[in-house]
């Protein structure tokens, strides 16, 4: 019993001394998802990419100071304009006049809200979750469910993704069926 023990310990050990994979933790009494002014974030999804990037300059809609993140696909972008008020994190997409919450004042699994127009249901599931994707692992994320409540509204979008945050480091990925869809890259 203690060779299988001492054989299972060294396996392990093996296992974590040669992955290159780094361990990120949250960034305590940080949000969940920081706008930082200027900030590019590039994301690989399936065998594609795409970056987020967050202008270097407020812009004020009805009266409220945001920062515009231009989202580019390859096969084109999309413009959201986020804010943050106290611990919460809100958004709104060009054209719109109403906001959204990206991530609630404080996240507690169960809560449950819904995008402006009523397209998509929100829930978080989980304030603990690790997100591991081929270059790291994330501990302690929260994790929002996001369901397409709306399909005709919403063509080309899965029904239900699993977004993941984590405190300092904000959005990080996201699961599809239980399977890794998108993850940022860690710039080194």
């Amino acid at each position: 019993m203690k060779i299988i023990l001492l054989i299972s310990t060294l396996f392990t050990l093996t296992a974590f001394t040669f992955t290159n994979k780094k361990t990120l933790d949250e960034i305590p009494d940080k949000s969940y998802h920081p706008i930082v002014l200027g900030q590019k974030l590039t994301y690989r999804a399936d065998l594609s990419s795409y970056s987020m990037t967050f202008d270097s300059l407020p812009t004020v809609i009805n009266g409220l100071t945001y920062i515009k993140c231009t989202t580019a696909y390859e096969t084109g972008q999309s413009v959201s304009y986020y804010r943050q008020d106290g611990n919460r994190v809100l958004y709104t997409k060009s054209g719109q006049t109403t906001e959204t919450v990206e991530i609630p004042e404080n996240p507690e699994v169960g809560l449950v809200w819904f995008e402006s127009d009523s397209t998509w249901k929100y829930t978080v599931i989980s304030v603990k979750e690790t997100l591991e994707t081929p270059e790291t692992n994330y501990i302690n994320c929260l994790v929002i469910q996001s369901e397409n409540i709306n399909p005709n509204a919403n063509p080309g979008h899965y029904q239900l993704y699993l977004q993941y945050f984590q405190r300092g480091r904000g959005y990080i990925g996201t699961k599809l069926g239980g399977l890794l869809y998108s993850y940022v890259t860690i710039e080194n």
